[in-house]
């Protein structure tokens, strides 16, 4: 059973606006509030150029869409619902729970997740490929990791690119994600450890006073972990997207829960694959040369790479061209890739984006960088925009989640609206590369010939 309050979010998005109207509406704690698993909102609203620049190549590193659980998450959180039925009563705001039937699929898009890709397609188009400054789009290069929902989600901005350009819909190249093959758009780096002590440590900070809070007037007390606690937010995200109304779940959590709930996703990708895993940047060492490759033609940082760069596939102009001006991929979050949150992580930490020093697993750091309903929610996407500027040259800006990232303390001469040289981006990506593929001989990777 679920509330007939039907989310903000999800009634923009419905509409087709909820990717080019980020502050129209307010929305729910559980839209902004859910980490990885929060629906796509803008940051900010898309800065135009300078007026003597052009863009002139557009790199697209996106999530999937919204899904069902996996099946893995789907058995813990299954696990956490029988600690709740089959009471024979129940406080008032847990009564729904007496006619609540659990319904979800596993793994698969929902169709709001697919409709996150599609209109993440169409903005690329009229953003790009239209108006005084537009681009001669062409055909976009699009990749995706060989995950059903992450194709899915590349075949739907593939064909939402498609029919606004009036063309036939790209291919999408399906990049194979089992262990031991290389890929630039899977994690792979076996001897990382991904469990957070301080994740662990926050949830016994902030969970005691939500247990208290259930418990007070529920006889017998819910035997539930502060694991539990987590779990039950997530089930209200998972069944509201699913659902595209707001989950009855959600009303049991207030304001600062969900901030807490929030810095506890944080803290986990942060120390499992971001800035605090010593480990963690070095997963995107080769996406990110594949990158500079990309913005500088030059092949020499794809066939020099000794990290996950497939050489096979990238040795083949019609696996790896240089001759787009949109990349797109697609991953299990231009040339336009399609991946998941776990790769978009590292990507960001090698760039060097927010990167805070530590976080406290003691008390809320509200000042943090790295919040991931951000940096990567369902259809999260970081974008480098390529930029040609009369007579100063050529040069790069990121967006993630359509908020300009600032590139100073990364790169030399960086300006206060975002902009890098070209050549200032590449020679901080040089060094940061290094780095990262001497930091990824200790992930113990044995690729398959």
């Amino acid at each position: 059973m679920v509330q007939s309050t039907t989310s903000a979010l999800i009634l923009l998005a419905l509409a087709g606006s909820a990717v080019a109207a980020p502050h129209q509406t307010k929305l729910a704690a559980w839209e902004t509030n859910s980490g990885t698993y929060s629906p796509y909102v803008p940051a900010a609203s898309y800065p135009t150029v300078p007026d003597s620049c052009k863009i002139t190549q557009v790199n697209i590193l996106q999530r999937h869409g919204a899904r069902y659980p996996t099946s893995g998450a789907s058995k813990t959180l299954e696990a956490t619902l029988a600690k709740l039925q089959g009471r024979s009563s129940y406080p008032k705001e847990f009564e729904f729970i007496t006619a609540f039937n659990w319904t979800l699929g596993t793994d698969d898009l929902v169709p709001f997740g697919a409709q996150e890709s599609r209109e993440s397609g169409e903005l690329t188009y009229e953003r790009y490929c239209t108006g005084s400054k537009k681009l001669a789009c062409g055909t976009p290069f699009i990749r995706a990791s060989l995950s059903n929902r992450v194709v899915q989600s590349a075949g739907n901005w593939s064909e939402a690119y498609a029919s606004k350009a009036r063309i036939n819909a790209p291919s999408v190249l399906e990049m194979d994600q089992d262990d031991g093959v290389k890929t630039t758009l899977e994690n792979y780096c076996p001897n990382s450890n991904t469990t957070s002590q301080q994740e662990l440590d926050w949830l016994a900070e902030f969970t005691p006073a939500i247990l208290k809070r259930w418990n007070k007037t529920a006889s017998p007390a819910f035997n539930l972990t502060a694991a539990d606690v987590v779990n039950i937010a997530y089930i209200c995200a998972f069944e509201s997207v699913a659902t595209e109304t707001t989950s009855d779940f959600c009303g049991l959590f207030e304001e600062q829960d969900w901030k807490d709930i929030e810095y506890d996703g944080d803290l986990s990708k942060y120390y499992g694959y971001g800035h605090g895993n010593p480990l963690g940047r070095s997963q995107g060492v080769g996406y990110v040369n594949e990158l500079l490759t990309r913005l500088t033609g030059n092949r020499s940082y794809v066939n020099n790479d000794t990290t996950q760069v497939n050489h096979t596939l990238d040795a083949n102009t019609s696996t790896f061209p240089l001759d787009r001006t949109i990349y797109a991929e697609q991953v299990l979050p231009s040339p336009s890739h399609f991946s998941h949150d776990n790769l978009i992580a590292p990507v960001v930490s090698l760039v060097g984006l927010f990167n805070d020093s530590s976080f406290s697993s003691t008390k809320l750091d509200s000042k943090r960088q790295w919040i991931f309903s951000r940096i990567a929610p369902f259809a999260g996407r970081m974008v480098v925009e390529r930029l040609s500027c009369s007579s100063s040259g050529e040069y790069v800006r990121i967006l993630v989640s359509d908020e300009v990232q600032s590139l100073k303390g990364i790169c030399q001469g960086a300006t206060s609206n975002g902009l890098c040289r070209l050549d200032s981006f590449v020679a901080a990506m040089e060094n940061a590369i290094a780095v990262g593929t001497k930091e990824f001989e200790g992930c113990g990777a044995v690729w398959v010939d």
